[in-house]
Formats: structure tokens, C-alpha cells, sequence
């Protein structure tokens, strides 16, 4: 019941902004003050008539109007509103036909966000529980746009009743904290989920968990040996952008969960031992229910299956004899606390295999060349591959540094010298060269240093732009690779349709990029490749790779 009362009765009391001298609703535009011996004008009440009616319906109190007024685009009506704990305020924002949108806010006495509606389908509807504590809150109502009069209404409730008010009243039944099996739509998102990273999978468990932009919520779980679980996290409604984090036994992160649209999804592997897991997930904004699904391999054969190119997270990777031994293989010990330096024996382009091994759990690498140029650098949690070239009339000796980063332990590190004479470009430009057969091997372009082709040099920088005329054929399509030579510059590479003089595909990145034009209309397409360094000079290096129309499955992320 919502009302002047006694200070010692249990419910919600509603305090009206205004000046020192009178508790009267304010509002940016003019407010239609209510006289003091009587209630709301009748057309402040007759926009929340309908709201007033559901909630009555459902267990909830007499409306109360908090503010009214008439306003344009902008204009806002607030009111601060006391919630005793075990309570519940419902709060509506309703106005006349020619107000097309309004939006509704609920703030906390610091300023953060509790929730918000901005929804152009839905009426303006918030509720809010105090469970563990009394609490005060900023209600904002806000014409988005349209003009005329609106008002902004208050029903007082049980915590008892939140299910049934989120159901019922809210826009579109809110996701909340139901049980995991009412969630809407759940099985779809998890069995398009499923398909996506591949293999079989049983459930071990489906929980909601309560998460709050104001602090975080840990969620644990165990991987049994040469087994996966997986994490798929269902945010409710009035969850905003959630972010999770997962972390080892020693509490550092190692992992972050991968975006499906409002959906986040964490792959995680054990080895030879059982893991444990910590998820720790918050909002950026709102409060709300989480659903988490766990699922686990069916067999240890399983992970043989998962999707290649959906992030993997291997928590243990199997201890065992030194893979692939001979001389040009080792294993070192790797620790968090100090660098391990390891000669390399120079010839010119080198491919340099990691592979790390239970317990290391992170690993970080750069490589050198006798000048103490960085010519390469890796980082990971699982095998890697690094292209390494070099000058071959370079003195000096060249090393790679190498540590642990999350967990100490053994690495396997084999140094393979390429079969064949690399490009003399390659080894002119070592970084840019180890970061384009990088990206070349990810799109599944190279495995060898010379599997590149043709590599040509360009002087990149902000105030120049490096123009490369090429020619499609028809029913071919086109991928342009580029690198740049120097830590810490960015590379944009465009791909300009000649005949539109437009850009059919553009790309932009920290150090090495793609982009792919396709000529799927019977004819040879000209273009001309735009290379440019927006934040400083650089060498890059540029190579081309043609192919059928259907792409490879890396070039489909």
C-alpha cells in the first residue's frame, strides 16, 4: 500500500523529488502538481489505468502516482522510492497516444543502474526487490520521443509475489529466477550451441544463478580426466552484456567465455588429472537471473571431435615421453618467476613447434635475432606453431625467451629447418614474415615457409597509401594477407572494386590482417589492394592466395 503512513508500518513509502520546502514530483518539463488536500488529477491515473488493473489482479496495491506531467523529446519525470526489505515496487510509465516512446529507469542511491526499459514494442514496466536490505532508488521516466502529458506510477508488492509480477506484468515475462527447465527457449539455444562445437555431450547441470552489475557472482565446477565440459550461460532480460571469466585453482583468469549473441560459451579440457574451474561472471548493467548449463563429454574419444576453430581451453595437457624426439627437440622447464633463453641454430626460415605439457598452463615466447631484433612472438595455452626467418648473413646468435604465465611446467619445443629456400623478402623483414605465415597457417593456407608464393615489400605509413592493381579471374576468389614489421603499429587493408570504385571488403588489425574479394559474376574483376599504417611508419609485407568460390572453413569465422 503506497501512502503517507507511520514510520513504523512495512511499506513502501515514496518520496517525491522537489525543493527543501515541499516533497513535490519533479519533472525537466512542467509537472501537474496535485493540490495538497487532494489526489492526482484523474487523466494522470486514467494512462496507468490498464497498469493499475494487471497488478491488482496479481496481489499488488492500490496505484500510487508519483509525478505527472507534459513534456516533448527528452523531458523526464523522477522520483525516489523506499523499499523495505521484503518488499517489491513495480513502477510504470504510461502516457497519452501522441507520447510514441518512453523509457524507464531504476538508479541506486550512488548512481549505478539497476535496471532499465527502452524498449519501443513494450510499455515501460520495472520491478524491483530489497531481499537482503532496506533500499532507496532513483525512478526515471523519459519521453524517448513523441510529446504530451505521461505520468509515473508505483504498485507496492510481496517479495513473495516476484515470479508471479515478472510473469505476468512485465513486457514479454521477463527471464528471471525460475527453475532452469521453465527457461524459455533453452533447448534451441543449446542444441544450436551443440552443433556449432560438435561432439556428444550429456548434461551435469543446470543452475540460475543471481548476478548483480554491482558485484561479482563465482560459480565452481570439476573436469574429470581426458574429458570436456562445457559452459553455456543464458543471461535473463534484464541481464545487459554479461561478461565471464574463468578462473585456475591459483584464482588468476585463463580464460573468457566466447559471444553467441546475448548467449556466452566456454569450452574447457582436462588431461591425465581432474581440473577445477571457477566461473565468475558480472553484467555491465542490471540485475537478474543467469542460467548455466553445463555439459560434459560423453566419451574420452569426444574431444577428437569438437569443432577445430571454436576456442578450446586445455587445462592439462597429457604428460608423456618428449613427442616426436631427435635432435632437434627438447623439453624445458618453464616457470612464472624467471625466463628460460634457448639458442637458435640459424638457416635461414625455421619452423619452431611448442607443445606444452601437464602442468604448464600458459606459456609466453619472443624470439631475437644477434642484433636483438624481435623477429617473432607467441602466446598460449595450448600447441602452437611458429614461422621464424632471419637474414642467413647475420651475426650474432639467435634465442628465444621463454616462460610460464599461469601454472609452472614442461614445455616440448622442436626447431625444423623449412625444406626448401625461403624468399629472400621473408627473410629481409623476420616479424612481418613470422606474423603473415602466422595468419597464412590459421586460414590453412601454408604449412611451410615457401607454401606463401610471391611476397612483396611496401613502406607503409600514415600519410601514405600503397596502391596494388590485381585482377580476379572469374569464379575465383581472391585473399590478400598482409603484416606489418614493427611491434605496436596498426595495418588497414582495403580491397577497392574497380568498376564501383568502392570497397569490397576492408579489414583492420594490431599487426597482420586479410581481407578476400570474390569474382562470382562469370567476368575477370579488377581491383586495387589500399594498404595504409594510420599510427605510424613501418615496413609490411603483402602476399595473395587464390582459390575456389567456396572458402576454406577459417575464412568462414
Amino acid at each position: 500500500m503506497i501512502g503517507p503512513t507511520a514510520p513504523s508500518a512495512n511499506r513502501l513509502l515514496a518520496l517525491l523529488c522537489g525543493c527543501a520546502s515541499a516533497c513535490a514530483p519533479h519533472a525537466t518539463s512542467a509537472p501537474v502538481r496535485a493540490p495538497s488536500h487532494g489526489g492526482p488529477p484523474a487523466e494522470s491515473a486514467a494512462y496507468l489505468a490498464d497498469f493499475a488493473r494487471e497488478t491488482a489482479l496479481v496481489g499488488g496495491s492500490p496505484l500510487e502516482v508519483l509525478a505527472s506531467g507534459a513534456g516533448i523529446a527528452g523531458d523526464s519525470l523522477s522520483a525516489f522510492v523506499s523499499i523495505p526489505k521484503g518488499r517489491c515496487a513495480l513502477v510504470a510509465a504510461r502516457g497519452a497516444p501522441q507520447v510514441d516512446d518512453l523509457d524507464l529507469y531504476l538508479l541506486s542511491d550512488d548512481g549505478d543502474e539497476i535496471a532499465a526499459s527502452e524498449e519501443v514494442e513494450h510499455p515501460a514496466t520495472l520491478l524491483h526487490c530489497a531481499e537482503a536490505a532496506d533500499e532507496r532508488v532513483l525512478v526515471v521516466a523519459r519521453i524517448a520521443s513523441g510529446q504530451g502529458p505521461y505520468s509515473l506510477g508505483l504498485v507496492d508488492a510481496p517479495a513473495d509475489q516476484e515470479p508471479i509480477l515478472r510473469a505476468k506484468v512485465l513486457p514479454g515475462g521477463e527471464r528471471a529466477a525460475g527453475p532452469p527447465e521453465d527457461w524459455p527457449g533453452l533447448d534451441a539455444a543449446l542444441a544450436l550451441h551443440r552443433d556449432l562445437i560438435g561432439a556428444t555431450w550429456r548434461d551435469v547441470r543446470r543452475v540460475v544463478v543471481p548476478v548483480d552489475h554491482r558485484l561479482p557472482t563465482q560459480l565452481d565446477f570439476s573436469v574429470e580426466p581426458k574429458r570436456c565440459v562445457d559452459a553455456l550461460l543464458v543471461p535473463g532480460s534484464s541481464v545487459d552484456d554479461l561478461d565471464v571469466e574463468a578462473l585456475g585453482p591459483s584464482g588468476r583468469v585463463f580464460a573468457r567465455a566466447e559471444e553467441e549473441g546475448a548467449e556466452r560459451a566456454l569450452l574447457v579440457c582436462a588431461g591425465a588429472e581432474p581440473a577445477h574451474v571457477t566461473l565468475r561472471l558480472r553484467p555491465h548493467a542490471g540485475r537478474g537471473g543467469v542460467l548455466v548449463a553445463l555439459s560434459e563429454t560423453r566419451q574420452d574419444s569426444d574431444r577428437r571431435n569438437l569443432h577445430p576453430e571454436f576456442p578450446r581451453h586445455d587445462l592439462s595437457p597429457e604428460p608423456g615421453p618428449l613427442a616426436k624426439p631427435g635432435p632437434s627437440a627438447q623439453r624445458l622447464d618453464l616457470t612464472t618467476a624467471s625466463m628460460v633463453s634457448l639458442p637458435l641454430a640459424w638457416s635461414g626460415c625455421q619452423r619452431v613447434e611448442l607443445e606444452p605439457r601437464f602442468p604448464l598452463l600458459g606459456f609466453r615466447l619472443a624470439a631475437y635475432d644477434g642484433q636483438g631484433r624481435l623477429i617473432g612472438e607467441a602466446e598460449g595455452t595450448s600447441k602452437t606453431v611458429l614461422h621464424l626467418c632471419g637474414e642467413r648473413a647475420t651475426g650474432g646468435t639467435a634465442r628465444m625467451d621463454l616462460r610460464a604465465t599461469l601454472r609452472a611446467g614442461p614445455i616440448d619445443i622442436r626447431s625444423l629447418a623449412e625444406p626448401a629456400p625461403a624468399s629472400a623478402t621473408l627473410e629481409r623483414f623476420p616479424l612481418a614474415a613470422s606474423r603473415l605465415l602466422g595468419l597464412a597457417a590459421d586460414l590453412g593456407f601454408v604449412t611451410e615457409a615457401h607454401d606463401i608464393g610471391q611476397v612483396s615489400a611496401h613502406e607503409l605509413g600514415p600519410d601514405r597509401l600503397v596502391r596494388i592493381p590485381l585482377s580476379v579471374p572469374a569464379a575465383r576468389c581472391l585473399t590478400v594477407l598482409a603484416a606489418a614489421d614493427r611491434s605496436g603499429r596498426g595495418i588497414e587493408l582495403g580491397l577497392v572494386d574497380v568498376s564501383t570504385s568502392r570497397f569490397a571488403d576492408f579489414a583492420r588489425g594490431a599487426s597482420a590482417v586479410f581481407a578476400r574479394v570474390c569474382a562470382d559474376q562469370g567476368q575477370t574483376e579488377d581491383i586495387v589492394v589500399e594498404l595504409r599504417a594510420p599510427y605510424g611508419e613501418t615496413s609490411g609485407l603483402v602476399a595473395t592466395r587464390q582459390e575456389s568460390l567456396k572458402p576454406s572453413a577459417a575464412l568462414l569465422r
